[in-house]
């Protein structure tokens, strides 16, 4: 079945010449996006593998990389990144979603600690390669993006409100969890994935969390 996600057509993100080097108008953004009611069916066998061995998974980047596998079988999430110039990043919802879901504790600390004044995002898979360096300004969050690949951010900084960043990187959280629930029950009861809840949601006021015991 078709997903019902669509990504921004071409024609509606704005081109920039070389005689044109006015910033874009764009806002870092990170979302995820759950349908339950899309993809493929309760029935179907692609959701996950029965025959995993949850005993030999590792670490918890393992479980968050079979989870975001999961994902994309079933159709029914769609990641989307924005920012810099650019309104749909080159991110996809196997890969650059585990990498990104692995960094959320250090996010979530990051939000939860003025000890912490400066944390990171690294987008670092091949095909994307974006480095974010995000920095405490009183009620803002300065987002600077160092880019290894040929695309460069126009502008390089961005800024955007303390309460909207906080907003959406919870929301995102509570998304994910919400979906590996759905999606892949076997591996979301997994005691390293229920230990990696644990530790977010420790750094997070009541009303962020998603009611995990």
């Amino acid at each position: 079945m078709r997903s019902s996600f669509h990504r921004p057509q071409a024609f509606g993100v704005p081109i920039r010449s070389a005689r044109d080097p006015k910033p874009l108008k764009t806002m870092f953004s990170l979302r995820l996006h759950f349908n339950p009611d899309s993809g493929v069916s309760e029935k179907s066998n692609v959701r996950w593998n029965p025959e995993t061995n949850l005993d030999q998974l590792g670490d918890v980047g393992v479980i968050l990389l079979h989870l975001c596998k999961d994902f994309r079988e079933s159709g029914k999430i769609a990641f989307q990144v924005s920012g810099f110039g650019e309104d749909s990043w080159p991110v996809d919802v196997s890969t650059d979603l585990a990498t990104i879901a692995e960094q959320l504790p250090a996010l979530c600390k990051f939000i939860s600690s003025p000890a912490e004044p400066m944390t990171h995002l690294d987008f670092y898979e091949q095909g994307v390669e974006r480095y974010l360096t995000l920095n405490r300004r009183e009620s803002e969050i300065e987002v600077t993006c160092l880019s290894t690949s040929q695309w460069q951010p126009n502008p390089r900084t961005e800024t955007i409100h303390w309460d909207l960043f906080r907003s959406m990187i919870y929301t995102f959280y509570r998304t994910f969890v919400a979906a590996a629930t759905l999606i892949s029950p076997r591996l979301a009861s997994h005691t390293m994935f229920q230990e990696w809840i644990k530790d977010i949601e420790r750094l997070m006021p009541t009303s962020g969390r998603t009611g995990h015991k």
